[in-house]
């Protein structure tokens, strides 16, 4: 993970002076819905068919004009839903996000993006253990970080962009001990978000 921090780093700098370097902040709604891989606890625990909201918010860099690299840092909160013995207890994550995507510009105004995202786990409150909140140290949210993806488009007005990606996780963002046993859990969802370029 380190390594990744100091590549984009390299990438910023290397490029700040450029003329196709622009600089933004952003901020959005998240909607997901937290998949669970139950195990021998499928008689107990259950996925819900609820869908989530959540917010996003924090910075992006788009290196380059008609094909783009785009790294950003988001603060993003993903809520969800499982089901414990027929009864809903929700589930409330709260992480750093680090997207890098390859993006290409089309008629000055569409944008397509896609590419890999870590997420670093900060915080977790969940109802269905005895209403527990759990915060991470940093260590162990660099040496827990996992990661998903995000593919979508946007569009631009001037210095506004409006982005609509497809998200989710390519491993457990979560495993939980119920009764002796161990579950696993996946989120995927939609985020929609509005962005300003400030340089």
């Amino acid at each position: 993970m380190k390594k990744l921090f100091l590549v984009l780093s390299t990438i910023f700098f290397a490029h700040a002076a450029s003329a196709q370097f622009a600089l933004g902040i952003k901020g959005g709604i998240n909607l997901n819905k937290i998949h669970t891989e139950s195990g021998s606890l499928g008689d107990k625990i259950e996925e819900s068919l609820d869908s989530k909201t959540g917010f996003s918010g924090g910075l992006f860099a788009r290196i380059g004009d008609g094909i783009y690299l785009q790294p950003e840092i988001l603060y993003t909160e993903r809520n969800g839903k499982v089901m414990v013995s027929n009864a809903g207890h929700d589930i409330k994550i709260k992480n750093l996000d680090i997207p890098v995507l390859v993006g290409i510009k089309l008629f000055d105004v569409l944008r397509v993006n896609a590419g890999p995202v870590a997420t670093l786990k900060l915080k977790e409150e969940h109802t269905f253990l005895n209403n527990v909140t759990t915060t991470l140290k940093e260590k162990d949210a660099f040496k827990n970080a996992t990661f998903g993806y995000q593919l979508g488009a946007g569009l631009t007005f001037g210095r506004l962009d409006i982005d609509v990606r497809k998200e989710g996780s390519l491993g457990s963002i979560s495993s939980k001990h119920f009764q002796d046993d161990k579950f696993n859990q996946k989120t995927d969802g939609w985020q929609l978000t509005l962005g300003l370029r400030i340089l």
